[in-house]
């Protein structure tokens, strides 16, 4: 692969790699500070909109496309070699690799138990 393809995939994987994350922050941060805690106060057929139109399964994708396309940047970055994941960038990239599939993991536990209880 020629270097100038290379670098289109590495800015066409870090460009939606980072439009989602911002997506699935920005529809976490809604869910957590406006509609859960008034979710005791809204029209129980406003809720059951929410879960029949399956915001949980959205925000699954949302996470879950993040941590992959994230893993797709990591690997085209280090290519899984020892030296280049022990280096500081490739360390700085694992730990933030670990944290989105930590983030990934407490999000599903905690949707997934928010949707039963909605439900």
């Amino acid at each position: 692969m020629s270097p100038d393809s290379m670098l289109y995939v590495f800015v066409v994987l870090r460009s939606v790699h980072i439009a989602v994350a911002a997506l699935w922050l920005g529809s976490a941060a809604l869910l957590v500070w406006f509609v859960m805690p008034s979710a005791g106060n809204l029209a129980p057929e406003m809720v059951t909109r929410l879960v029949r139109r399956k915001l949980h399964v959205y925000m699954g994708s949302l996470g879950g496309t993040t941590v992959l396309f994230g893993l797709l940047l990591y690997w085209h970055l280090t290519r899984f070699s020892a030296a280049s994941m022990g280096s500081h960038a490739g360390s700085a990239y694992g730990i933030g690799g670990v944290m989105g599939l930590a983030a990934l993991i407490i999000g599903g536990a905690v949707v997934g138990r928010s949707v039963e209880k909605i439900a």
